[in-house]
């Protein structure tokens, strides 16, 4: 078995109740649900009014809005999204 296949198996579930809880700005609580060396899943509630600081990871993202409203700035384009919209970033 290869060390990737160790790292990062082919299923990976998460219970929502087990996931790693960590605050990395003010304003904004993640919890680090399933991932594997491609693609990153992860709830984020943020405080109203929160503004994020620029970032990037190896992972490819996709985003659903479960509730509210966020404006994102990514790859040279801003855009709004609201509660059902999704997008994905790679």
């Amino acid at each position: 078995m290869s060390l990737q296949a160790e790292m990062f198996p082919d299923l990976v579930v998460v219970q929502h109740e087990a996931a790693r809880e960590s605050r990395p700005e003010p304003g904004l609580t993640r919890k680090v649900m399933a991932y594997n060396d491609k693609l990153f899943l992860a709830e984020h509630r943020m405080s109203q009014g929160w503004a994020g600081s620029a970032h990037s990871h190896p992972h490819d993202q996709i985003v659903y809005v479960v509730r509210g409203r966020l404006k994102v700035a990514c790859q040279g384009k801003t855009f709004d999204v609201r509660a059902g919209d999704s997008f994905v970033v790679r």
